[in-house]
């Protein structure tokens, strides 16, 4: 029996690897919207930054656990229920929603740099 990786596992790894990345730029673009929201916004910006971060954050809730980081679909998620109920508002962030909204997306870069940089280092 062989330790070789088979062609299968080796397209496994470099799709995760390749998922890895398009989350990282994902993570850089949310956090980027994120901070945006941390200053005065027009209901209209907010609006628009909130649908964003709700697009990504779905979708990275759908698809962490998929190629193995259930802990990103899990701050994902935390992210995407904050940024529903701050979507139903009809008026700009108070304070301690932009407080909570960008604590949240701390957690989940926080958690996507441990996952995704021990993944990258076991392989």
């Amino acid at each position: 029996m062989t330790d070789e990786p088979s062609p299968v596992e080796d397209k496994l790894v470099a799709l995760r690897a390749s998922y890895a990345t398009r989350l990282v730029q994902n993570l850089q673009d949310m956090d980027a919207a994120a901070r945006k929201l941390a200053a005065d916004t027009s209901l209209e910006e907010t609006r628009s930054v909130l649908a964003f971060l709700n697009g990504l954050a779905h979708r990275i809730t759908g698809s962490g656990a998929t190629f193995g980081f259930p802990g990103i679909s899990k701050r994902a998620y935390e992210l995407e229920r904050l940024v529903e109920t701050l979507s139903s508002a009809e008026a700009t962030l108070l304070p301690d929603q932009r407080g909570q909204l960008c604590s949240l997306m701390d957690r989940l870069v926080s958690e996507a740099g441990s996952a995704v940089g021990d993944s990258l280092n076991t392989e």
